[in-house]
């Protein structure tokens, strides 16, 4: 979907229950659906000759999603919760 001459992302465009899906971006303003959103910062080639794990560690987020047994969770209430303070370990 392209909106003000910018391309979104638009969640409803697929044929899932959006209480089971997150998307990864490190830009908000192309995300229609913010509250299925894991905001990440802008990877940067030069971060990982510094040692950035953080899609690493992303990656055992979502490994430690598919471990939990509550499959039936809201994954909108995870990316509030990552939003809320899980993405500072993760930065």
């Amino acid at each position: 979907m392209v909106s003000e001459g910018r391309a979104k992302q638009d969640l409803t465009k697929i044929s899932e229950d959006l209480s089971r899906v997150l998307l990864v971006d490190w830009d908000s303003s192309r995300v229609i659906q913010k509250e299925n959103l894991i905001l990440i910062k802008k990877f940067n080639d030069l971060e990982i000759l510094r040692g950035d794990q953080s899609l690493i560690d992303l990656a055992d987020f979502f490994h430690g999603i598919m471990d939990d047994k509550r499959f039936g969770i809201d994954l909108r209430d995870i990316a509030k919760a990552f939003d809320d303070g899980i993405s500072t370990q993760i930065e």
